[in-house]
């Protein structure tokens, strides 16, 4: 009796891990879409409003949500007809898909993946107005000039592009509009939680494994055809199953992965399939009645003609064609090869077994089954009815594995079988002939072992090998993603709030370790100091020297409190120079000495700093007038050894400054154009007059995202806005 509990408890804890699991990971079926013809920039930031009739409103269904953007009737756009043959020109969509996050997916520890069953033909991804993920490929004339129609589809998320609550994900879509593959033909899954945990649901070698075994027995039989020719239904079985190999393959993760343009992916899966039918027909008819049929060789002229047309004509159209010409090779398999031959075999056995009544029925039924090739057939073809049957009424409703591809399996071995009885019968007819026959054949017999011992080695030690080096690089990733920890560490997390000034920042490295730093200096309270610095060249390297740069900036800020800005920054390149000669990085930075209403300022080949006057609707470049030359050399490098000098000056209440990095002022757009300090100008001098810090460098930010939309991120980017209070 205590089993019982103890059942129960276990129930208990496997529900609530599966709940806590799925806490993880964000359904974006579970939500509203909303899907509209045409593209603008404007539409990735803000949610689509219910009241706008040019949005067309997708329900939520969670777990089974397609959405095929030919089927909502766009005004405009070419209709889809049952007979349309020639695809339409490209068009572009939008699609929105407006989501909350979970705190458990926020909490997430290592990197964020979005999970798209199927994404097509071409896209590009937007989270809360920043640009994630591109796969667009159009030639001047607009057409498409690679097709990124993906099945398994796994795109990393910055996770500062999530915020807590409501959250919109823009899809731009280009397609032809009249292609079901346009948009996201498959009903899920579509999510949103860790990296690590969605790329397992792009694990498939048992499936591999599949095609390889299919691949192996056709090629196996195309080469039985070869040592003997007169057996045409070696190669009408070999080159069937090396199709079916090649459709399962198409449809594969690994397909889209190797192969970029997946118009061939399309041309391979369309044309392998019109054609398994007909070779597969052939064979049955020579094994079963030892001639081909007439309607079998039509279709076979039939289904060749339907894959050489499937690069150029409608898709859906063809596969409409194509299912009426299956329909009736289907029937003539099942009525003619199968049914009549079962028939006879079943009243021979009958007679044969001289019993009457279920029984004998049911004994005749059984010898058919096991003693004939019509019943061994017939066996592997309701097997694969029902696969076909149970994924089509079944899975589409519970998101169960497709049995199919695995049904196909007792296919090949059945069909297999039979070609392996009719060689053991042919070989036993030879052995009275030629005695000498039996030992070639063990000899291939055995060679054929080999190497398929020698295969599954392989397979093996390439499993094993796969396994140590996906454990490598989760290592270095963990390293990778606790070296940014270590940095981000050393730098201050938030603005100090003092008396005096208003302060804000922005830190937004390009990718993991970033080569700029910043700091405030304080004392009793009081901000004396600010420092915006970027150091040369990109990656760990460059990471390691901002932390050494900060070390160095600091202790000799401090120490030389009575000293110009210019003298601090020449003992500080003395040092550096000392520190980096066994490297080839440099740094620049812009340093700010604070007073009570005074400012002292120190360039080394940063950006200009921006100063805004209280009250006034324009900003200038802080330098000495009449000086051109007042930046000093970069830091760090033996051979520049210029003088650095600094401006000192004061500021009014309500007056602002900006420093900032390069990647900033040098963030391009689309055609290669940088921000420039023109750009920084306009933006700084149209902020809110009477905005605080924050507020002035979130409009600032916002101009340069509007400058840079639809590009990615290439540098670090840092910028502080410095505000004296009233």
């Amino acid at each position: 009796m205590r089993s019982q509990p103890r059942a129960g408890a276990l129930l208990v804890l496997l529900l609530v891990a599966a709940a806590v699991a799925g806490a993880q990971e964000v359904d974006l079926t579970a939500f509203d879409a909303w899907a509209r013809p045409g593209f603008d920039m404007a539409w990735v930031y803000n949610r689509p409003e219910v009241a706008d009739q040019a949005w067309y409103r997708i329900p939520a269904e969670r777990g089974d949500r397609p959405i095929m953007l030919r089927s909502y009737g766009f005004k405009g756009l070419p209709e889809v007809g049952p007979f349309r043959l020639l695809p339409a020109d490209p068009v572009e969509f939008t699609v929105a898909i407006p989501f909350s996050v979970p705190d458990e997916v926020l909490a997430i520890q290592g990197g964020i993946g979005l999970y798209l069953a199927q994404v097509g033909q071409n896209y590009e991804a937007y989270l809360n107005g920043s640009l994630f993920a591109t796969d667009i490929h159009r030639r001047p004339d607009g057409s498409i000039r690679l097709d990124r129609t993906t099945r398994g589809a796994l795109l990393s998320v910055d996770r500062r592009y999530l915020v807590p609550g409501t959250n919109l994900l823009v899809f731009r879509l280009v397609g032809d509009p009249t292609d079901d593959r346009t948009g996201f033909s498959m009903g899920g899954p579509y999510l949103i939680g860790a990296y690590e945990k969605l790329s397992a649901r792009r694990t498939e070698y048992l499936d591999l494994i599949l095609i390889a075994v299919y691949a192996f027995f056709g090629i196996y039989h195309v080469l039985m055809f070869l040592f003997r020719p007169r057996n045409r239904s070696y190669i009408f079985f070999g080159i069937g199953t090396l199709l079916v190999a090649l459709y399962f393959f198409t449809r594969s993760y690994l397909a889209y992965d190797l192969i970029r343009d997946s118009r061939l992916i399309r041309i391979a899966e369309m044309g392998s399939l019109y054609l398994v039918l007909p070779f597969f027909l052939l064979f049955f008819d020579l094994v079963l009645r030892h001639r081909t049929s007439l309607l079998a060789r039509i279709y076979f002229v039939f289904s060749v003609a339907l894959a050489i047309a499937a690069p150029l004509f409608v898709r859906t159209t063809l596969l409409s064609v194509w299912t009426v010409g299956a329909g009736v090779a289907i029937a003539h398999l099942v009525v003619v090869d199968l049914a009549m031959p079962f028939w006879h075999a079943f009243r021979h056995y009958r007679r044969q077994e001289g019993r009457r009544g279920p029984v004998g029925a049911l004994v005749a039924v059984l010898d058919v089954f096991l003693k004939t090739e019509a019943g061994r057939l017939s066996i592997a073809v309701l097997a694969v009815a029902a696969a076909l049957v149970f994924d089509t009424f079944f899975v589409s409703l519970t998101s169960a594995v497709q049995i199919s591809r695995y049904a196909f399996l007792v296919l090949v071995l059945g069909t297999a079988g039979v070609l392996a009885g009719q060689f053991a019968g042919t070989f036993k007819e030879i052995e009275a002939i030629n005695a000498s026959l039996d030992r070639k054949v063990r000899t291939r017999a055995e060679a054929l072992e080999r190497s398929m011992e020698d295969q599954s080695s392989l397979s093996r030690e390439l499993s094993e090998a796969n396994v140590k080096l996906q454990s490598t690089m989760e290592i270095g990733e963990k390293d990778l993603r606790m070296a940014v920890q270590v940095q981000q560490g050393f730098f201050p997390a938030s603005a100090p709030e003092t008396e005096l000034w208003d302060l804000a920042f922005t830190y937004l490295p390009a990718s993991g370790i970033s080569g700029d730093f910043y700091d405030f200096y304080l004392e009793k309270g009081k901000l004396t100091g600010v420092l915006v610095g970027d150091v040369s060249g990109r990656g760990i390297a460059s990471g390691l020297v901002t932390v050494l740069a900060r070390s160095v900036f600091q202790r000799n800020v401090q120490a030389m409190r009575e000293a110009s800005l210019g003298r601090v920054l020449e003992s500080i390149d003395t040092e550096l120079s000392n520190e980096l000669a066994s490297v080839e990085n440099y740094l620049s930075c812009s340093l700010l000495r604070l007073g009570e209403g005074t400012v002292e300022y120190a360039n080394a080949a940063a950006p200009d700093a921006l100063l805004r006057p209280a009250g006034k609707a324009r900003s200038l470049v802080l330098k000495p007038k009449g000086d051109a030359d007042y930046k000093g050399a970069p830091l760090g490098r033996e051979g520049f050894n210029s003088q650095h000098t600094a401006v000192r000056f004061a500021m009014s209440p309500g007056d602002a400054i900006l420093l900032c990095t390069d990647g900033l002022s040098e963030s391009r757009n689309l055609e290669g154009e940088p921000f420039r300090t023109a750009g920084l100008l306009d933006a700084f001098g149209s902020a809110p007059a009477d905005g605080d810090a924050q507020q002035i460098l979130d409009y600032v930010m916002q101009e340069c995202r509007f400058h840079t939309s639809g590009t990615r991120v290439t540098d670090d980017l840092t910028a502080i806005v410095l505000r004296r209070k009233s």
